[in-house]
């Protein structure tokens, strides 16, 4: 396509623009304050592209660019009109806009991989598309990511804003619309950070797997709702109880044990006595901790480790 024939520079009044239509758009979320204050001030620096059909104009290019011109009341603007291009080169133009100027978030790239895959397959995509959009040429990659149109929108916006990892996304692709609006309540009421929001997302799929059951039916198992809306807890103590019960229900051996192990050594000495944290039991060792202030001290140390050693404690989880 010669590019420097195939449009013309033309004033276009807004009314006529249909910003429903967003066949091209890869770009998700609106335009930020920063953004549409920058418009208002300075105007349409780079003018967005448009197509005629059906006696009115879509966007190819600058979704964003005409969200921010609504926004501050303006009523019309200059746009770059194609004359023709076929369905597959107005995306290709909306992609190569995007990633010559900033880089895709996984919610972006998810988009342009599922629009790209109604004109194109998939080896095609991933051989001449996944490094232009910023994704490894992996079709492992691939899937993952082709996954995230799965998601809901509150999900997607988390991802978008940094506030949710990519590995919980990955879990929760697999999840129903309704199972990923309460796990949004989860990180609400919990106010969790990344590495937790992983961890509840990973083990969640891996019981759903375990025991055959809906995600929503675990939800009711470990009472999610109550855990929640209970108000006379505060959001970290929630977060605690919530993995707490995901952890039992995952290895429920294994956390029998180490409460059985918590209430044994609390009789010897309080928040002397603990497990490393390993993923299985017959991994862990006991850890003791003291400090040493003075002779006194080492004595009542001493005497706690002597008592340690006699009792069914270390019987039980050293011996056996």
């Amino acid at each position: 396509m010669d590019f420097n024939k195939n449009y013309t520079l033309r004033r276009v009044a807004l009314y006529e623009i249909d910003g429903s239509d967003e066949t091209c758009r890869i770009s998700f979320g609106e335009p930020s304050d920063a953004f549409v204050s920058s418009v208002k001030e300075n105007g349409i620096i780079c003018p967005p592209i448009v197509y005629e059909s059906g006696g009115k104009y879509k966007i190819i290019c600058g979704f964003k660019r005409m969200a921010s011109l609504l926004k501050i009341r303006a009523v019309e603007a200059d746009c770059l009109v194609f004359k023709s291009a076929s369905p597959l080169e107005r995306l290709r133009m909306n992609i190569f806009e995007n990633v010559s100027s900033r880089a895709l978030n996984a919610v972006e790239i998810s988009r342009a991989l599922n629009k790209l895959l109604a004109f194109i397959d998939k080896k095609d995509i991933i051989d001449n598309y996944c490094e232009v959009i910023g994704l490894k040429k992996s079709e492992f990659l691939y899937n993952k990511y082709i996954k995230f149109n799965l998601l809901i929108f509150e999900i997607k916006s988390l991802i978008a804003a940094g506030r949710l990892p990519i590995a919980a996304a990955f879990s929760l692709s697999g999840y129903s619309a309704q199972e990923q609006e309460v796990f949004v309540k989860i990180i609400e009421a919990t106010k969790m950070g990344s590495n937790l929001i992983s961890e509840a997302a990973e083990l969640l799929f891996e019981l759903s797997m375990q025991y055959g059951m809906a995600i929503c039916d675990i939800y009711d198992k470990i009472e999610i709702s109550s855990i929640l809306n209970d108000e006379k807890r505060n959001s970290n103590e929630k977060t605690a109880l919530v993995r707490a019960r995901l952890l039992k229900m995952k290895r429920p051996m294994y956390e029998e044990r180490l409460e059985r192990f918590e209430k044994m050594a609390a009789a010897i000495s309080k928040n002397k006595i603990s497990i490393n944290p390993f993923s299985y039991f017959e991994k862990d060792e006991i850890s003791v901790k003291f400090n040493i202030r003075n002779k006194k001290s080492l004595d009542g140390i001493l005497d706690m480790l002597k008592e340690l050693k006699e009792s069914k404690l270390a019987d039980e989880f050293l011996e056996k």
